[in-house]
């Protein structure tokens, strides 16, 4: 599949044109946080000690969350219970201005999923819902009627709860609209002659009853189920990426672009969102096809129903800006790191001409462990610290040149007096310093069980020796 870069990047700018009508079961996702560190004396069972609660939409309201945050324009229709749920829930929604007009009350609660994560795993998952026939059938159809001229794309999300039913499916097809289909497999003949399906290789295989998972097995599915749909198929095949097979015939194959991969809660409705997005301004299956891949490497870099921005998307594609992270991002990449046991090291600085005493640094730093941060003193900061005329370099350019070395994995901006705080976040391992590190660091990577590190510099080289010779040489 040969498509350029630019041209994805191009198309992800015009995301804010799209507008999506997101339709299906509607859900509200828990998790409870904390830590375990004794087993009760009740049961064999672990002990959690609360730290925090968090809330997210789920199953087609994180579908809707998807499409807000890649920039488009979002309504969505669906089911919920005249209860707590429904209050949070919607408030959620409302803070990322989806249009929640769509939302219709009936008689059962609102479907919530609630997840106990324990230092970082999780423990359990408790489920509240019931499976319901849809009472308000004609309300949600004669919503989507109502808005149609609104939209571009319409985006079923089919849990298989009961809000999607044979008639609503059969009545949307009526509206003239590309329709892009999150299905069930059981319910696979309600999604017949739709713009495309995105279904999942367990689901593949139910469909056909292809139990291996070979390429030349995988492109039977992709056939068989192209016959039984007369839709395009968009399969995603988690760490093997995505295979795409179009009507016309075209089979294409795309590898995962994730380096690790934590969670993959919410990936389905991250990968069909932006399908639904790019679909909606004009980008051709392929092309959406690739942009929902890489924003699936994203989504299984974070736990817990987290959706994908249009930032962190436009930067997966800039291979310079990979590294480059945002604080969030970070946060999320630490806890799935530690999930997985990896060893944590961290130093920050200005960097601002790079020199052997930095990659001498870097490179005992990363032999410490799994993953090395670097936060980098942001532009602002290193006047702070270094006075006026400074940073010779600026911050982008500095990320980028830092970016080419093998050493770091993540880079991240900070203000010099967030150091601290930066640190009780992450909690790293090992905290890599030069000479020039203070107490205070020191003793906060001690109190959450870290070690400090210090690193000789070599005979007082540094950037500021640097630019005060190249002065003088003028």
């Amino acid at each position: 599949m040969t498509i350029k870069t630019e041209g994805l990047l191009q198309t992800i700018e015009k995301f804010s044109e799209a507008r999506i009508l997101v339709i299906g079961d509607v859900m509200l996702d828990k998790f409870i946080w904390g830590e375990v560190t004794r087993i009760s004396p009740e049961a064999p069972v672990p002990i959690v000690h609360v730290t925090n609660e968090t809330f997210a939409p789920g199953g087609a309201a994180n579908a809707a969350m998807n499409v807000a945050s890649l920039g488009a324009k979002c309504y969505l229709a669906g089911l919920v219970g005249e209860d707590s749920a429904k209050d949070v829930l919607i408030t959620l929604l409302n803070a990322k201005n989806i249009n929640t007009e769509g939302l219709f009350m009936h008689q059962k609660p609102t479907i919530q999923k609630i997840r106990v994560i324990g230092n970082n795993h999780q423990l359990v998952r408790f489920d509240y819902e019931e499976k319901n026939i849809n009472e308000k059938e004609k309300e949600i159809i004669d919503y989507a009627k109502n808005i149609v001229d609104s939209v571009d794309v319409i985006l079923v999300s089919d849990y298989a709860k009961g809000t999607i039913t044979e008639t609503i499916m059969s009545e949307l097809k009526k509206l003239g609209k590309k329709i892009i289909v999150d299905p069930k497999s059981d319910r696979f003949n309600f999604y017949k002659e739709v713009y495309a399906i995105k279904p999942n290789e367990k689901e593949a295989s139910e469909i056909t009853n292809i139990k291996d998972s070979c390429e030349e097995s995988i492109n039977e599915m992709g056939k068989q189920m192209l016959g039984k749909s007369g839709a395009n198929i968009l399969l995603s095949r988690g760490k093997d990426g995505m295979s795409l097979f179009e009507l016309e015939g075209d089979i294409s194959h795309l590898p995962a672009k994730t380096k690790e991969a934590f969670d993959v809660t919410g990936a389905g409705d991250t990968v069909v969102a932006t399908l639904a997005v790019a679909s909606a301004i004009g980008a051709n299956l392929k092309e959406a096809a690739m942009l929902s891949n890489y924003a699936a490497g994203i989504k299984v870099s974070k736990i817990g129903t987290v959706p994908v921005r249009k930032t962190e998307l436009n930067n997966s594609l800039n291979e310079n800006s990979t590294k480059v992270k945002t604080k969030e991002e970070l946060f999320s990449l630490v806890n799935g790191l530690k999930q997985k046991n990896k060893k944590i090291v961290f130093t920050n600085g200005c960097f601002d001409i790079l020199h052997i005493g930095h990659t001498r640094l870097l490179r005992e730093a990363k032999a410490l462990g799994d993953t090395l941060i670097l936060a980098l003193d942001s532009d602002e900061s290193v006047r702070q610290i270094k006075g006026e005329g400074r940073p010779v370099i600026p911050q982008q350019q500095r990320a980028e040149i830092l970016s080419a070395l093998e050493t770091i994995d993540y880079i991240t901006f900070f203000e010099h007096e967030e150091i601290k705080q930066l640190l009780s976040e992450i909690k790293p391992d090992f905290l890599v310093k030069g000479e020039e590190h203070t107490q205070e660091e020191k003793d906060v990577v001690e109190s959450f069980g870290g070690k400090a590190v210090i690193i000789q510099s070599l005979n007082g080289l540094s950037s500021t020796t640097i630019i005060d010779k190249l002065k003088e040489s003028q």
